[in-house]
């Protein structure tokens, strides 16, 4: 038998083990499907989203009034659940030549408990440039409802509003301005704000 025939019939031999095999591995037909139907009532529930205000974005004074930290409006009025305002904050009593540090927290520097990275909002935050007086100003969005990163649990709202489950109410919150290091309590300043 040539080489060429003894590859021919081995092949066969193979093909025939391949295809008998495969027939006893044959699945047996899937059992019949029951479907049951159920027939219930729904109700279309339609949601309208209702976009933020639109607000000027305000100038900056020319001088700064006196006062450790100066929010130009409180109570912050027209907001919207969800939404920001921009309004004027000013400082005065820092130390000159400093980076600013802005933000907006839930509580005061004095309270024992307060710690920047779970009582300030981590987008509500701004770096001013330094002033060679240690007095400046800048605008801030106040925000109303959780606090906008979404990481923290808790939030800024109206007496009126209704806090989402498991999110902190606080209807007095604080634009907070402290220099140098955000951790830098001796010289940190809070003007209070309620929303309306």
């Amino acid at each position: 038998m040539s080489h060429i025939n003894r590859h021919r019939t081995a092949a066969f031999a193979v093909l025939a083990t391949v295809v008998v095999v495969a027939a006893s591995c044959a699945m047996p037909p899937p059992p019949p499907v029951t479907t049951t139907s159920t027939t219930t009532s729904t109700t279309t529930s339609t949601t309208t989203t209702i976009p933020c205000p639109t607000f000027p974005l305000p100038p900056l004074p020319s001088t700064v009034p006196p006062g450790d930290a100066v929010l130009a409006e409180n109570p912050v009025t027209g907001v919207t659940a969800g939404c920001e305002k921009p309004v004027v904050f000013t400082w005065s009593g820092q130390t000159p030549g400093k980076l600013m540090y802005v933000d907006i927290c839930r509580k005061v520097t004095s309270d024992p408990s307060f710690n920047p990275g779970q009582d300030c909002a981590p987008l509500s935050s701004w770096n001013p440039n330094a002033t060679a007086t240690g007095s400046g100003s800048t605008v801030v969005r106040i925000f109303r409802g959780r606090e906008p990163s979404g990481d923290l649990d808790w939030g800024c709202f109206a007496a009126s509003d209704v806090a989402p489950a498991g999110v902190e109410k606080n209807t007095t919150c604080y634009v907070r301005v402290t220099n140098n290091s955000l951790f830098n309590y001796p010289d940190a300043r809070e003007a209070a704000f309620t929303l309306s």
